[in-house]
């Protein structure tokens, strides 16, 4: 209702994985800078959710360890604090990663690769 777009993504590099939840301005391009969006914000531009435990898991943006190829619950990381960029050259995204967890562990780097998208409006 705020005229703004959430973009979902899923990253997979080796047996890390990440996921990040952005609001973002434009419904075509996720490019941008985001910080963490604040509890108190009514301007959710360029932002990210942080990492939480929802109903059905993993809500927000996370970096967790794969288990054959799959989360055990081992190693997992709510990213709570810092900035991510994300960049589109033709068909590769990059992410690029300058965060935080909930335990102030560095989570820093990027994963890049190709992109593909799903419009899943409701």
């Amino acid at each position: 209702n705020a005229g703004l777009n959430t973009w979902f993504i899923e990253a997979v590099k080796g047996n890390d994985y990440f996921c990040v939840e952005v609001i973002a301005e434009s419904a075509t391009s996720c490019d941008g800078i985001y910080q963490m969006l604040p509890a108190d914000t009514k301007n959710y531009a360029n932002t990210y959710i942080p990492g939480m435990l929802g109903e059905d898991g993993l809500v927000g943006t996370w970096y967790a360890k794969l288990t054959n190829n799959t989360i055990k619950g081992d190693v997992m990381a709510p990213i709570c604090e810092g900035a991510i960029r994300i960049v589109t050259e033709g068909e590769v995204l990059t992410i690029e990663y300058g965060c935080m967890d909930d335990v102030g562990n560095n989570i820093t780097g990027k994963v890049a690769g190709k992109v593909t998208i799903s419009d899943e409006r409701e």
